[in-house]
Order: C-alpha cells, then structure tokens, then sequence
C-alpha cells in the first residue's frame, strides 16, 4: 500500500511537471509570435505612412518570419490535440479559445492582400 501511494504520487509530481513544461513551452511560442506580428504591424504602419518608401525590402521578409512562427506555434498545439494533425481545418473552429486568433488572423491575411496590391 505504502509502495503504490509512493508510486501515485511521483506519477502526479512527473505529470504536474509536464503539464508546467508543456505551458511554458506554449507560452515562449505564444509570445514569439505575437511578437513578430507586432514587427510586421509596425512595418506595415510604417510602410502606408511613407506611402510605400519605407520597409519596401523589409516588409516580405517580416512576414516570412510571422508565418514561420505561427508554423511552430501551430505545430505545438497539434502535439498537444493529435486530432489537429489529421483534421486541423475541421478541429481547429470547434475549440471556442482559437476562434478570436483565428478570426485575427484572418483578418491579418486580407491586410495582406491589400498591401500586396499596394506594392
């Protein structure tokens, strides 16, 4: 009895450990991406300010750097929902806290389209 309450209670402290590395891992990705979306938000300002002189070069390779952020990010919550790898598009608008960033995002990728058109 006393071996199983031992065992039980260091597979609770393994899995609390866990759970703190999981979370701090989401968290570093979390704010690697917001913020290179905050430097792309910026060039952006930057760029419709100057009437398309400044951050001209800057701009794509900015956004580049956005979308490979959003990629490990997105590549972290599916190996923590392993539904996400095989069904992301279906899954993905059935967890109620994603619809705001999905929803920002989107918002995100038409800007684009319109900055694209500018330069």
């Amino acid at each position: 009895l006393l071996v199983g309450y031992i065992i039980l209670n260091n597979l609770n402290s393994y899995s609390d450990a866990k759970m703190t590395k999981d979370l701090t891992e989401l968290t570093v990705k979390i704010s690697n991406f917001v913020h290179e979306t905050q430097k792309e938000r910026g060039m952006t300002a930057g760029f419709l300010g100057s009437k398309g002189k400044k951050f001209v070069d800057r701009l794509p390779e900015q956004r580049a750097l956005t979308d490979d952020k959003k990629a490990e990010l997105w590549s972290l919550i599916c190996s923590f929902y392993p539904p996400y790898d095989a069904y992301q598009k279906k899954t993905e608008r059935n967890i109620p806290v994603f619809n705001d960033l999905f929803f920002i995002l989107s918002c995100v990728q038409c800007q684009r389209k319109v900055m694209r058109k500018i330069y």
